[in-house]
């Protein structure tokens, strides 16, 4: 949540931290995502996705991850390989993820930066951005 509204460097702490603390949690894929999502929002892509695959990797459904993911590769410019990714979300069973993610209030927050990139790829029906 501290990355939504910009404080990234104090959220990064806190996962960082939280993977310390409990190095062999079985919940520990939440604080690798928790820290990717600190890095995407900071503009830090390459760290964020590796710390997204770390996560992907301790975790059976990984749909989120993927998501923020192929966010990612959209603001690196591969949008046909971003499509790859969230078609595996969806290939999955995990369609509900990426409609979910544009449920959220966007006001005073960072989470269009990672919703409007999903938009620019994703085919399917989206609702407008609830916060116009």
């Amino acid at each position: 949540m501290l990355a939504l509204v910009g404080r990234t460097d104090e959220g990064t702490a806190l996962a960082r931290k939280a993977l310390v603390l409990s190095p062999r949690d079985p919940l520990a894929h939440m604080f690798h995502r928790s820290e990717g999502w600190t890095h995407y929002f900071a503009g830090n892509l390459e760290t964020a996705k590796t710390c997204l695959q770390t996560a992907i990797g301790m975790k059976a459904d990984p749909a989120l991850e993927r998501t923020f993911i192929a966010a990612i590769l959209v603001r690196q410019g591969n949008k046909d390989l971003a499509r790859r990714e969230l078609d595996r979300v969806i290939q999955q069973g995990s369609r509900c993820v990426i409609e979910n993610v544009f449920r959220a209030r966007t006001t005073d927050t960072l989470w269009r930066e990672f919703t409007d990139p999903i938009r620019e790829i994703y085919d399917g029906p989206l609702p407008e951005h609830p916060d116009e």
